[in-house]
């Protein structure tokens, strides 16, 4: 079994595992297990092991006798893994917390429980007991906990003993610290005297909120949050606790909660990542009591924004469940929302409050009456349309498109099964969102509220230049980071474009550029295929000086504002083809152009610079060019290069004339070619280890999964 796990690649290692576990838990005993999770290339592929666990518990689900399948021995090495590799301790409680999760095989469950205390003892063990006194390096005096605790004034001394006990005789801070920072391990010796700030946030019935703000002496600061419970069932805390680790782990959401530390029975205390944010509803209360005209405007952009992350995270929860168990009070005093529409950090602020899901009607409208109703009724300065408008998009944001749909037309089922007023009107709406969605596609939202910004700036600058309009729509792609946005969307700058510089554009070059959107999303169109469109649209339609600019860049998104650039449109073989031309002045002033060769004739005189430069070269049918042209037309440096990998280009050579060289020529060649290369996808670039010293300059560097030289590409 060894010899065939160190003889196999890493994506064979599920099978391996597979054929030796048929005969059952016989082989793995202590040594085996031990050099498995030793094993730090099993460590790499590790959710092979969760995909066996899996299909091993669906398999032998519900069996009675658990004990004699593999479904022990799988815990018990994901537990050891976790305890040999602390780093990755967060990822594996995880997955153990999840097979706890499974509530109807109470066995199982039962077990899972088992192992993850096991694993958690594990844990703490290798972080060790606490220092209980520490020196001063720059004094060299001694100091104890009692000298690095701070309290604010309104604590009564009960407390502060409580507290200076459970923080002095047990790593809970450094269990925090290390979990949230990812591997810092923070000591007494770490930190300053007077190191350690405790404030009290929220003192109810059944739990006390703290705040412990730490300072290190030279690894930065970190805030964590205590809950302290006084009144609460212990075993409904410990039921929340599972689903904040499973919501806190970032595996199934981005947004829900903040990332969850640990459990501490002894103290009845567990700690999460501090964040700083109001609730919605303190939010509201807070803007409206200091300017009620200003708040009633941005509140009224922004509760579309609060309306979609609420429902996305409302929805999330249900998702985290498989589909189980809602939120019952997703109330705005519930829902932490950033104040601005490019922000991230949507969480509930507790997940105790749970209920059983039993309908899509039900879960949509508990989210409408507890979130929406009681916002809008407060503030109806703030309501614009119908909300559901925004619960939809929020859904889909969470689902995913294909899934978000089906779930949309089964809540549409329901619906038109009570033929109520209040129904018709969701049904108009909920009918008109899945028709836009098959028509035009789903609008991320990020992208959609990107859009609205520029919509809005636009309306107030409706004389900015096209260069102040670029400028604009590059800043909102950055600030809603919507270069992200492209990997699962890759029509969205296409759709950015669509709806902002183009929406005044004629309805039929708008149908064309809505229809490559589609294509985009649907994966139907390349990269050159794009470009090649972009080109005929310019050839074949009578496009204004505007139209043409955002075009161009639309295609090059690498292209500035102030940039000048076209397309040179030629026949190539039958085919329409464009060739972006980039005009650069030299350093004496002088422009020159950069572009594609268009003629064999070019690529010849290419070819000729390189043999009076004494450079040996061959082209072949697979190498691509790039050449510099003279204002007088003449080739005046070049270079050509070829496709390794989806992710690597390898550059041949360069060349310039002798005549134009020292003038910034090369520079210009290579810093265009960088950046079309990255409009083209690709994430690094490769070149002989031929005059290092010129391409160290432009960051090549050595390493040693590549032959020659490397340099890795990063937008701008």
């Amino acid at each position: 079994f060894l010899l065939a796990l160190s003889n196999v690649k890493q994506n064979n290692y599920k099978t391996i595992f597979e054929i030796y576990l048929k005969s059952g838990s016989v082989l793995f005993d202590d040594n085996i297990i031990s050099q498995i999770v030793g094993n730090k290339k099993i460590l790499e592929s590790i959710d092979f092991l969760e995909e066996i666990l899996e299909e091993n518990i669906e398999l032998k689900y519900q069996t009675d006798k658990l004990e004699e399948t593999i479904i022990p021995t799988l815990l018990d090495i994901l537990t050891k893994f976790a305890i040999k590799h602390p780093t990755r301790y967060e990822e594996l409680r995880r997955k153990i917390v999840k097979v706890q999760l499974i509530e109807d095989w109470s066995a199982l469950s039962k077990l899972a429980q088992e192992y993850r205390t096991k694993m958690r003892r594990g844990f703490r063990r290798w972080l060790d007991v606490n220092e209980s006194v520490a020196v001063d390096i720059e004094t060299g005096e001694e100091y104890g906990w009692e000298d690095v605790l701070i309290f604010e004034e309104d604590f009564h001394a009960n407390e502060k003993l409580f507290l200076t006990n459970a923080i002095s005789l047990s790593p809970i801070l450094r269990e925090a610290v290390f979990l949230f920072s990812k591997g810092v391990i923070v000591r007494l010796s770490n930190i300053l005297p007077r190191g350690i700030w405790i404030s009290k946030i929220k003192d109810e019935d059944q739990v006390t909120l703290y705040r412990v703000s730490i300072q290190t002496r030279h690894q930065g600061s970190f805030d964590i949050l205590l809950h302290q419970n006084k009144n609460r069932n212990v075993t409904e805390v410990k039921a929340e606790v599972n689903w904040l680790i499973l919501a806190g782990s970032r595996f199934f959401v981005t947004e829900l909660v903040e990332d969850f530390g640990g459990y501490w029975d002894e103290y009845k205390i567990w700690t999460q990542k501090y964040q700083p944010g109001l609730t919605v509803a303190n939010l509201f209360n807070r803007d409206f009591r200091k300017d009620v005209k200003n708040a009633e405007e941005k509140f009224y952009y922004l509760w579309p924004f609060f309306i979609w992350n609420g429902a996305a995270a409302y929805i999330n929860f249900w998702r985290l469940t498989s589909e189980r168990m809602q939120i019952t009070n997703p109330s705005a005093e519930n829902l932490i929302i950033p104040s601005h529409d490019y922000q991230l950090g949507t969480r509930f602020v507790s997940l105790s409050d749970r209920s059983e899901f039993t309908s899509f009607t039900n879960l949509f409208f508990n989210f409408y009456e507890k979130f929406i109703v009681p916002v809008e009724t407060k503030y109806p300065s703030i309501k614009r349309g119908s909300a559901w408008k925004y619960i939809f998009p929020g859904l889909i944001n969470a689902e995913g498109e294909s899934e978000g749909v089906e779930i949309l037309k089964l809540f549409l089922i329901e619906l038109k099964k009570d033929d109520s007023e209040k129904n018709r009107k969701i049904i108009f709406q909920l009918n008109k969102f899945l028709k836009n969605i098959k028509d035009n596609g789903y609008i991320p939202k990020q992208l959609y509220f990107a859009i609205k910004r520029f919509v809005r700036w636009n309306k107030l600058n409706n004389e900015a230049s096209m260069g102040a309009q670029a400028q604009m729509l590059n800043e909102l792609y950055d600030t809603y980071n919507l270069v992200e946005l492209e990997k699962y969307y890759p029509e969205t700058r296409t759709r950015f474009y669509l709806h902002t510089v183009f929406d005044d554009s004629n309805n039929e070059f708008k149908n064309i550029v809505k229809q490559i959107c589609l294509l985009q999303h649907d994966e139907k169109i390349t990269k050159e295929e794009f470009l090649r469109e972009l080109s005929r649209i310019q050839n074949e339609f009578t496009l204004n000086e505007k139209e043409i600019f955002f075009l161009t860049r639309l295609s090059y998104p690498h292209l500035k504002p102030s940039d000048m650039a076209s397309f040179l449109h030629f026949e190539t073989e039958g085919d329409h083809a464009a060739n972006l031309v980039v005009t650069v002045d030299d350093h004496e002033g002088n422009p020159f152009y950069i572009r594609k060769p268009i003629t064999p004739k070019e690529i010849s005189k290419l070819y000729q610079l390189f043999i009076e430069a004494n450079m040996q070269v061959s082209f072949k049918p697979d190498h691509k060019f790039m050449v510099a042209i003279s204002d007088r037309g003449f080739i005046i440096g070049g270079l050509f290069y070829s496709q390794f990998d989806d992710q690597v280009v390898h550059m041949e050579k360069i060349v310039v004339s002798n005549r134009f060289r020292r003038k910034g020529v090369s520079e210009a060649i290579m810093n265009e070619f960088f950046n079309r290369m990255i409009d083209e996808g690709f994430s690094f670039v490769t070149t002989g280890f031929f005059r290092p010293e010129y391409f160290y300059r432009f960051d090549f560097k050595i390493e040693k999964k590549y032959s020659g030289l490397v340099k890795q590409l990063k937008k701008n």
